[in-house]
């Protein structure tokens, strides 16, 4: 190598976060009833994203919800893992493309369905956007992203 040129290498991106909470309600014929979940008590997360130099990276990202509890009769009701995966490679210094592979293994969670409604401010007009589960059937999305 002489001593003008530069030596491209892998990069190695790594996330990890956790969470635990204890939740239960007041009431339990409050506005729930006694069908509601309580939240899970813990849930993490961890992701790793290699780029090398050709402009290629791959990600991979694991989600874990922890065990629940039905309040109705206090029921146990299992943790449930997904993975993710994106495959991405720039095309030009404006242009990306990227193939994700939403919850590669197929996991099933009926236990965790769930549908809550949220709002990201409260004005007049504004509509309620809308939380689903996180185990959704796999599946595959390919994007294109350019700037201008």
């Amino acid at each position: 190598m002489s001593s003008g040129s530069v030596q491209k290498v892998a990069i190695l991106f790594v996330a990890l976060s956790a969470a635990t909470a204890f939740a239960r309600a007041d009431d339990p014929n409050g506005p729930y009833g006694p069908w509601r979940v309580d939240a899970t008590e813990s849930n993490a997360s961890a992701g790793a994203t290699v780029r090398v130099p050709s402009g290629w990276s791959a990600s991979l990202y694991l989600s874990s919800l922890g065990n629940k509890t039905l309040e109705q009769d206090a029921a146990q009701l299992k943790s449930s893992t997904f993975v993710n995966a994106r495959l991405s490679r720039n095309l030009t210094k404006n242009t990306r493309v990227s193939l994700d592979v939403f919850n590669i293994f197929n996991r099933s969670a009926g236990e965790v369905d769930y549908f809550s409604t949220t709002r990201t401010w409260n004005q007049p007009g504004a509509g309620d956007n809308f939380l689903f589960n996180p185990a959704e059937p796999r599946g595959f999305r390919i994007k294109l992203r350019t700037t201008f």
